[in-house]
């Protein structure tokens, strides 16, 4: 799937973001365009042959309708799919005639975006193995990971930590005993949350999490049930924002710290308390 060319097509940015991450994650390598309105589309269309189209139904000036009857005469071997928070049975009825090949339900999740590319385009080509790397070699490629996420959203500071507490990186301004209590508290709230989710849902999907503050909020995400990342940020920071780069993050992050064994930062913070309490 990695040579192939998608076109997204939304008035809504955060939607077209969103689309893009996911889409990404499934496989990186897709060339992925963004464009905001119909017009913008069609001219897209006919610059360059894409495999995939993903657009909005109700969109001002060209609706997506128009657009797939667009789409089916400039480019016949583009698969469509529209995006819609009005299924109804003419709708059902007007994709058939259409030919699309598929429609996405809004509110839009990964679920859906994954199951529609797949089905489109084809499962996702196998990742190739990771050189293993020395320790040095790790920490800095993490490091790098970590102060790019802080650029990307202007955070404060950020924690790399295991589920266990146990602090692995930070950047930012943040000292090393701060880093390490963050980490600790940061770990626990994020377990107290997913038993709770546990508790009330019978089919929990449950990865991040938030806490707000009167100048600064926290998001944490389970990069992969081994590790989290703690984004503290302040207020004038669109938490969308956060909610992007810290995934895009945490999917580069999922080679590297695999190569990491959760279980020795964990030991690490078990001796420091117990030294604390004697």
């Amino acid at each position: 799937m990695s040579d192939k060319h998608i076109l997204l097509v939304d008035d809504d940015k955060f939607i077209l973001t969103f689309l893009e991450h996911t889409i990404k994650k499934l496989e990186p390598n897709c060339q992925v365009v963004m464009v905001m309105t119909g017009p913008e589309a069609v001219e897209q269309l006919q610059q360059q042959q894409f495999d995939l189209l993903i657009t909005d139904y109700l969109m001002p000036g060209l609706s997506g309708i128009d657009l797939a009857n667009a789409a089916r005469y400039i480019s016949p071997d583009t698969a469509v799919v529209l995006m819609t928070a009005h299924a109804t049975e003419q709708l059902s009825h007007t994709i058939e005639l259409l030919n699309v090949n598929a429609y996405i339900r809004k509110p839009i999740n990964l679920a859906q975006v994954r199951k529609v590319v797949v089905e489109t385009l084809g499962e996702p080509d196998a990742p190739e193995p990771l050189a293993p790397a020395t320790q040095q070699e790790l920490e800095k490629e993490i490091n790098q990971r970590l102060q790019t996420l802080r650029v990307n959203t202007g955070a404060r500071f950020i924690v790399l930590t295991t589920l266990g507490g146990g602090g692995v990186q930070e950047v930012g301004a943040v000292n090393k005993e701060e880093a390490h209590q963050i980490a600790m508290l940061t770990a626990a709230n994020y377990q107290a949350n997913r038993q709770l989710v546990h508790l009330v849902d019978s089919q929990p999907v449950y990865r991040s999490s938030s806490l707000e503050s009167q100048d600064y909020d926290i998001y944490t995400y389970d990069i992969n049930d081994d590790f989290l990342l703690a984004v503290v940020f302040g207020k004038e920071i669109r938490a969308g924002v956060i909610w992007v780069y810290t995934k895009q993050a945490a999917d580069a992050l999922i080679p590297l710290v695999s190569q990491l064994v959760a279980d020795e930062f964990d030991e690490v913070i078990s001796v420091k308390l117990a030294l604390r309490l004697y």
